[in-house]
């Protein structure tokens, strides 16, 4: 009998009404509709954990506990799967054995036979078009990726993934790629969840960790909205995170009805992290991957499930990965759309170093979830070759920017 020792890769319907806010004059009050009047968060006395206080590392510590043979595009053009979209450890695995028993190593095959329960698995002619596509753009670097490569990066800390339920596809992702390394169960982060992680949202999704060799976790927790991060989100990150973490974050979905909030919300949170970012674990902001819904640039504007997911078609990607808008009004989606557009302004000028998912993903309009005329939406993506696999390799080429 199979185990499922997570929440399910379940579908968030997004928000109407969120937020009533006062910005003027650069400033910010928020009213949350349907606030739950929880207190902040209370923020401990920061401690300097800056670059000169984060541990150091020797070169012995950071050696990969398993073993990875490398798995070359002319290895993949013979038809070998890469690790990234479920390939098996090689030469040996162990967790991959244990289909029949635990529910994530089934999941993380990615094998489209799986009955539909199984986190919509992506069609296998899905994942085929998505690894052609990347052979023919010769993404060496990406096909031929390997646990090891990112172990270097995620060693002796937590690895915080926090966000909303796109960045909690990308722990399920990462918990895919690394499945050698952990047991293929979660563990709570501390011994009283609920009660610390509860008041983040209205609706409470369970945090979770992959506990690891070597004291090394990958853990998340949900907060879907900018108000939430400024009113508890940085308190309970004081509480959970040691000064050698790293902090993935993102908020953006939420907030595509109300521009000069979120612009707002971004503003505040950089201001918090430029005071305070050498008391802080290292942050890193994960971009807002795009939407396909049947609008003018794809974003959701309302209405339920099923939804007809459509190209942006006026936005070519180009060969060297970059976008090309093929009519003037759809320059902001070429340059990442609103919200990114407004991270990447902001952000970069409190230098937070940011994963770009936006390019490699836009194109992936027809790999979202759900099934056409039933249940489709146009925010999450099927599980397997897919984006939230390319979404860990931004990750990891921004980690290893960061010499990490």
């Amino acid at each position: 009998m199979l185990t499922r020792s997570a929440s399910s890769w379940s579908r968030h319907a997004l928000p109407g009404a969120i937020v009533d806010a006062d910005v003027a004059s650069g400033g910010l009050h928020q009213s949350r509709v349907g606030d739950t009047g929880a207190e902040p968060t209370e923020l401990r006395p920061l401690t300097p954990v800056g670059k000169a206080h984060r541990r150091q590392r020797a070169a012995h510590e950071t050696s990969c506990p398993l073993t990875y043979h490398r798995q070359t595009v002319e290895d993949i053009r013979g038809g070998t799967k890469p690790y990234l979209f479920g390939g098996r450890q090689q030469p040996e695995c162990n967790n991959c054995h244990k289909t029949d028993t635990h529910y994530w190593a089934r999941v993380c095959t990615f094998e489209p036979s799986l009955e539909p329960q199984y986190a919509n698995i992506c069609s296998a002619e899905l994942q085929q078009k998505l690894l052609e596509r990347l052979l023919e753009q010769d993404r060496r670097e990406l096909l031929e990726l390997t646990p090891c490569d990112l172990w270097p990066m995620l060693q002796g800390r937590t690895t915080w993934i926090v966000g909303d339920s796109q960045s909690r596809h990308l722990y399920f992702a990462l918990l895919c790629f690394l499945s050698e390394f952990h047991s293929l169960e979660v563990a709570n982060v501390t011994a009283s969840d609920e009660e610390l992680f509860g008041p983040l949202e209205d609706n409470y999704v369970p945090a979770s960790c992959l506990l690891m060799p070597h004291n090394t976790r990958v853990c998340q927790f949900h907060v879907n909205k900018g108000e939430t991060w400024l009113r508890n989100g940085f308190g309970v990150l004081q509480r959970v995170a040691n000064p050698q973490d790293v902090v993935v974050v993102n908020f953006g979905l939420w907030h595509t009805f109300w521009p000069e909030v979120y612009t707002a919300l971004l503003r505040g949170f950089a201001d918090y992290y430029q005071q305070h970012k050498h008391h802080l674990p290292g942050m890193v902001w994960k971009d807002t991957s795009p939407q396909h819904f049947p609008t003018a640039f794809g974003d959701f504007e309302g209405g339920e499930a099923p939804f007809d997911c459509r190209p942006v078609d006026q936005v070519a990607q180009q060969p060297d990965g970059s976008l090309l808008a093929l009519s003037p009004e759809y320059e902001l989606v070429a340059r990442g759309g609103f919200q990114n557009t407004q991270a990447r302004e902001i952000l970069g000028r409190v230098g937070m170093p940011i994963i770009d998912t936006w390019n490699d993903t836009l194109p992936l309009w027809d790999y979202h979830s759900g099934t056409p005329g039933k249940d489709q939406e146009c925010t999450h993506y099927c599980t397997g070759s897919s984006a939230p696999q390319l979404w860990v390799y931004a990750m990891y080429k921004q980690l290893k920017r960061m010499h990490l």
